[in-house]
């Protein structure tokens, strides 16, 4: 009677351990399905924004490029270097325009302090003039210029 009675007893535990792990299971299910459910919201609201994103930049008018400039004779006898660009649309407003260095030519036994700057008056809806700038103790012999304008 013993014997039975622990048998039983362990048959009960074991039970309990089944529906125990059956339950521990089913919490586990409902938790990765919430977290498919929140990464997929994720993914969708990652992709809305991007899309939302290409929407915005078509609707601008965004145009770009480069070009360089080299010195006649070696040097540019510290003058300045300017570019004119015209756009090829015009904006409807006077757009915004950035530049930056991609290459430049200079003495290497020579400091090289220069600078890159496109003035306000000279950015009209049709074009605008990029200059470079630099010391007179530099000796540059030429630079690449990337640059883009938006409105």
């Amino acid at each position: 009677m013993v014997k039975t009675i622990g048998i039983i007893a362990s048959f009960l535990t074991l039970l309990g351990a089944i529906v125990g792990l059956s339950l521990y299971m089913g919490k586990i299910e409902e938790r990765t399905s919430i977290l498919t459910t929140l990464r997929d919201q994720y993914i969708n609201d990652i992709v809305a924004e991007r899309e939302n994103s290409l929407a915005l930049l078509k609707q601008r008018n965004i145009q770009s490029g480069s070009f360089n400039l080299w010195a006649k004779n070696g040097d540019f006898h510290g003058k300045i270097g300017t570019k004119r660009i015209k756009f090829e649309t015009a904006f409807k407003n006077i757009p915004k325009v950035h530049a930056a260095f991609q290459m430049i030519d200079a003495d290497k036994d020579k400091s090289t302090s220069l600078s890159i700057g496109i003035p306000e008056d000279k950015i009209t809806k049709e074009r605008c003039e990029i200059q470079i700038k630099y010391f007179s103790t530099t000796k540059l012999y030429g630079a690449g210029v990337v640059w883009f304008a938006y409105d």
